[in-house]
């Protein structure tokens, strides 16, 4: 547009509006009125029309009798006086011209259709409007003739001249009038219009709000015009007020810097004293923590009685359940704090997972549940990473698991996702048949204290810091973690975690399979363990067919024994339904005598030794199934040097070589002297001590050292200030600088950094294990080896213990010393008969204490050899007697002489293989 609306003053504005609505309201009454009396006229101008055809029609009869054609054309000749007649003509019965009338300036001279319609119309002739009137001439009711008239619209086109032009001049009038009139109305509201713009114009350029705006008017302006003044007015106190607050704001900016200085202070002040509170608190726990720890490994080296043995054990056991929860505490202060590190140690991921489920077998004793570890074989197991931070995360789903699984199954499993050269993406899978956890809680569920019962009712417990935790470890190593889980149908936590694959050492391969085993039939109920069993079996060359029951294996060997063909083995769970594993196997026993199969029982609880005797039973695998447990039952057995070779790789492996050289240790507490000196003397190295910093600067200085082991907090020196004396000191005499390893139990980051940043060459956290000190002096000492070390054993074939002892697991809990369980045998043996009689005549008194402690007293002895099902026996006994309910105790009692028997038989057959002189 050439102009913009938008940008008119009011007064045009309003102007513009006015004369727009009044043209259109006039344009709208012209078109009206013209249409309006152009149809009156053209009414008129035809009724006169035939008015003057009707006046000559009355005529014509007579003179059209007279057949007088001068009186005829006579009678035309009237309509000379009508100007608009152009053409009249008079026909005869035969539509003939009779006579005719055509006025001199018409410019067509064609007569009008005799034929055309009768009456008055208007026709288009030549692009003109023309009116013509038809009407026929009777004479005594008889048609004689017609009259036709053509008359042009001239009269009426003048009169609509006229018209217009006065139409036109009314409107200008009124147009003018209106223009004049709108600009006298509107001056009143534009004027206060505009002194409302030019007041805020005002404003805005000279910032002076004492402006004010007439008001001459009561209506909707001039209620403007006040509202515009009271905002001014309310302005004009608000800067009065932002005045005030600019005068004091440079006071309120200085107050408030000093508040946030202060704050920061104090924040400052607050990290730090955190930092502070976790190290003291590591400090003071750890500190005693490592005197508990050192003396109790020591004592484990003295000859005591069995009980006092087990009493050591169940106090070991105590303190590394003490140190695990401390670390815990301490691990969840460190993610806090953000200070959270990871190793990079080799370690077997089959069994970390394996030891992890086997932890937790006690907790499912009186449950039927189901706890299974899986770990498929095309997985490298010979892994590097951070068992610790992983066993903590099994641990902790696992708990979870179990607590809230009653009946069904706990599955602990891990898959592989992605893979390369180097690498591994793991994604590990706790899953359970448990309660499940509801929709609105799984959101939650990895908040710190949070529970799907956060009620003081609740049934489990727990504080709700592990699922954080895990979620943090996890997240901290590049994995993620999450929840898939519904209400009443379990329960599956999962976590991803990259890993590194040991370069130096090959994938695992699948074990030797006694040739001997052509065909084995699974049988369990639980669909996982049947999956798990021939996953591992999978890379023998064994066919494998599974069962759900007893009824479809005697099924399916009477089928195939119709071919002629039996199995070789058969692998049974013991509780199934309908038909357990004992009278699975009475059946086969009876059924198949002559092509009996290798029957091997999964249980995971004491079996009856002659119960599984007399149904046919060879062997049995305890629950939850490890691999290596399965491919030992199942393998062939061990040429003798190989065997040989294997123990001497145990013994090398778990017995410490001998370190040469001398040892400064710097330690204030008393305990941890005597402990630390007792193990590096272990080692075979020279100990002098020091009993804080200044004395170990003096004796540096004195006696010449190769390594140092220096406590971190000390009275008088402590070892920061210490090692930096005995630093300066090498430096300045150009000394040789002796290895400093500092021993504290301060176990934040911060304190490893700033014991490297001062000239310590390592850093060991207490309370400190033999094992860890050993790793950890090792690369600074020369090696040599003791010939009775490396004794040679026996050459004796390996016999089976799996149905009464683990062989495995009770060297483990002698740290691989062959010597030292031999000789715990010999104890038992010679104590067993009378630990047995001390419960049978603890039943006869009838005395619940007694029986509860001297069938604690077995459980622990036997504890020593792994003897699972004696344990469970024991077990039982021991909680007749401490529930005071003594009913059935008798026959456990039998049970359990039976067992004792068995396994007494069982560790003299293993002393007298080994063929040692003690």
């Amino acid at each position: 547009m050439w102009f913009s609306f938008s940008k008119l003053s009011i007064k045009y504005k309003f102007t513009l509006i006015v004369m727009v609505v009044t043209t259109s309201a006039l344009i709208f009454f012209s078109v009206l009125a013209s249409v309006t009396h152009l149809t009156v006229v053209r009414n008129s101008l035809m009724r006169n029309l035939q008015i003057l055809s009707r006046t000559i029609i009355d005529v014509a009869p007579d003179v059209l009798k007279s057949d007088d054609k001068k009186a005829v054309q006579e009678l035309l000749s009237v309509f000379r006086n009508d100007p608009d007649i152009e053409k009249v003509v008079l026909f005869d019965p035969d539509h003939s011209a009779l006579a005719q009338y055509v006025k001199s300036d018409t410019v067509s001279t064609d007569i009008p259709d005799p034929i055309g319609p009768d009456g008055a119309r208007y026709v288009w002739e030549k692009w003109q409007m023309k009116i013509n009137v038809n009407y026929p001439v009777y004479f005594d009711n008889r048609r004689i003739g017609k009259l036709s008239i053509v008359s042009g619209v001239g009269r009426l086109h003048d009169y609509f001249m006229e018209f217009g032009i006065t139409l036109l001049l009314s409107m200008a009038g009124i147009l003018v009038w209106t223009y004049f009139l709108t600009s006298f109305i509107h001056k009143p509201l534009s004027r206060t219009l505009a002194d409302l713009a030019d007041a805020a114009r005002k404003v805005t350029e000279t910032a002076d709000y004492n402006v004010k705006v007439k008001v001459r008017s009561n209506d909707e302006v001039g209620k403007l015009a006040e509202s515009f003044n009271s905002m001014l007015e309310a302005i004009i106190v608000r800067d009065d007020e932002i005045q005030e607050h600019r005068d004091n704001l440079e006071s309120v900016v200085a107050e408030r810097t000093i508040e946030l200085r202060q704050k920061r202070d104090e924040a400052l002040s607050a990290a730090n004293a955190k930092s502070e509170f976790l190290a003291n608190m590591s400090h003071e726990i750890r500190t005693p923590m490592n005197g508990v720890i050192g003396v109790l490994s020591l004592l484990q080296e003295a000859k005591l009685s069995e009980e006092h043995k087990r009493l050591l054990e169940t106090a070991s056991r105590s303190a590394d359940s003490l140190l695990m929860v401390i670390n815990d505490i301490l691990d969840f202060s460190k993610i806090e704090a953000g200070m959270v590190e990871f190793e990079e140690i080799p370690f077997d991921l089959r069994e970390l997972m394996e030891e992890s489920v086997l932890l937790f077998v006690d907790s499912i004793d009186s449950r039927r549940t189901d706890l299974i570890s899986f770990v498929p074989n095309h997985i490298n197991t010979a892994l590097v990473g951070d068992p610790t931070r992983l066993r903590q995360v099994l641990g902790n789903l696992l708990s979870n698991a179990i607590k809230f699984t009653e009946q069904g199954e706990v599955v602990l499993q891990v898959g592989l996702l992605e893979q390369d050269d180097s690498t591994q993406l793991l994604k590990f899978q706790v899953r359970d048949t448990g309660v499940g956890i509801p929709a609105n809680v799984i959101g939650k569920l990895f908040e710190k204290f949070t529970q799907a019962d956060g009620s003081t009712t609740r049934k489990y417990g727990g504080t709700g810091l592990g699922l954080s935790v895990c979620k943090q470890l996890v997240e901290l190593q590049g994995g993620e973690i999450g929840v898939e889980s519904a209400a009443g149908v379990g329960a599956t936590f999962w976590f991803t975690l990259p890993v590194k694959i040991q370069q130096e050492k090959a994938p695992e391969t699948v074990a030797e399979i006694d040739k001997r085993f052509n065909w084995c039939i699974i049988v369990d109920d639980n669909e996982t363990n049947r999956m798990v069993l021939s996953h591992y079996l999978a890379g023998s060359s064994m066919n494998i067919d599974m069962c759900e029951s007893g009824r479809h294996v005697l099924e399916l060997m009477n089928k195939k024994s119709l071919k002629d063909e039996y199995p070789d083995l058969i692998i049974l769970d013991h509780h199934m339904p309908y038909m357990d594993g004992f009278e699975l196997a009475s059946i086969i026993s009876q059924s198949y005598s002559d092509h009996l199969p290798t029957m091997i029982m999964l249980t995971s609880g004491m079996l009856e030794r002659q119960k599984a005797t007399d149904s046919g039973i060879d062997r049995a695998i305890y629950k939850p199934v490890r691999k290596r447990q399965l491919y030992r039952a199942l393998g062939v057995q061990k040429a003798a040097a190989q065997l040989k070779e294997e123990k001497k790789q145990a013994k090398e492996a778990t017995f410490y070589n001998r370190l040469e050289g001398n040892v400064l240790l710097v330690d204030d507490e008393i305990i941890n002297q005597k402990v630390g000196c007792t193990i590096l003397q272990k080692f075979g190295l020279e100990v002098d001590l020091a009993v804080n910093g200044k004395d170990a600067v003096k004796m540096v200085k004195q006696h010449s050292y190769d390594l140092i082991l220096m406590d971190i907090q000390m009275p008088e020196m402590s070892g920061y200030k210490a090692t930096e004396m005995i630093r300066t000191w090498e430096n300045k005499n150009q000394k040789k600088m002796v290895p400093i390893i500092a021993m504290t139990a301060n176990a934040m980051e911060s304190a490893k950094e700033k014991c490297l940043a001062i000239g310590m060459d390592d850093f060991i956290s207490k309370p400190i294990k033999p094992d860890s000190l050993y790793a950890r002096l090792k690369p600074w000492f020369k090696e040599y080896i003791l010939e009775h070390d490396l004794e040679d054993v026996s050459n004796s074939d390996e016999r089976d213990y799996a149905n009464l002892w683990d062989i495995d697991q009770a060297l483990k809990l002698v740290g691989g010393d062959e010597e030292l369980l031999t000789q715990m045998m010999h104890l038992f043996l010679e104590r067993a008969e009378m630990m047995v009689d001390r419960i049978e005549d603890a039943l006869q008194l009838g005395d619940a204490a007694a029986v509860n402690e001297t069938a604690h007293a077995f459980k622990g002895a036997v504890n020593h050899f792994c003897a699972q099902p004696l344990i469970l026996l024991a077990k039982k006994i021991e909680l007749k007697g401490k529930t005071n309910d003594l009913s059935g105790a008798n026959q456990l009692l039998a049970e359990l002489q039976q067992e004792c028997s068995q396994l007494c038989i069982s560790l003299q057959s293993y002393l007298e293989s080994l063929e040692v002189d003690y």
